[in-house]
Formats: C-alpha cells, structure tokens, sequence
C-alpha cells in the first residue's frame, strides 16, 4: 500500500523517535503518513459529490461561467472536507479548479 506524508497540526506532542514535533506557527506539528487509497476514496467522493452540486450551474446572470475553485483540506486521517470559510493565511489547503469544457 502506498503512503503520502502530510503534515498535521495535534494538540499533543508527538512521541519520541517520531518525525516532526517541532513548533509552526505556535502549534505541534509533525508528519504523518497517510494511506494513498485513503485519500483517493476521500477526494474521489468530495468530487463526486462537487460534481452534483455544480450541474447544470452554467450561467450566473448574463455572465458564464468559465471556471470553478474549489478549496479543500486534508485531515490527519486523510478525510478531505470543504473549507467553509478561509481566513487570510489560511495555509494546509488544496484548490481544486474544475474548468467547463467548451
């Protein structure tokens, strides 16, 4: 099974001989290795569900859309959620861009 390391921010200090536990930003983090078929499942399914949420969404009044952003985050477990609302400096996140074919 492959893995990905993705670093993660928990409220505990991670153990001795682990990766990471240094401090970033005033919280501990450290690195943590995440299944790939966990997190493909995860984004296959927050895709998926994008994909109903946008069809048939092509126009917003006399404009058209071209393009759709879309920012997510992925959790120490390798769940991908929305990002409801995104502060300045927001960092952890990834944008997914969805382009309507022409």
């Amino acid at each position: 099974m492959s893995m990905i390391p993705i670093i993660v921010e928990e409220s505990e200090k991670p153990k001795a001989g682990t990766l990471g536990g240094g401090v970033l930003g005033g919280g501990n983090w450290h690195v943590k290795q995440i299944s790939v078929d966990t997190l493909k499942a995860s984004l296959s399914s927050v895709s998926a569900n994008l994909g109903e949420m946008f069809e048939g969404l092509k126009q917003v009044g006399n404009a058209e859309l071209k393009e759709i952003q879309v920012a997510v985050e992925i959790s120490a477990e390798g769940g991908v959620s929305l990002i409801g609302s995104a502060k300045a400096g927001m960092s952890g996140a990834i944008t997914l861009t969805f382009a309507l074919p022409d």
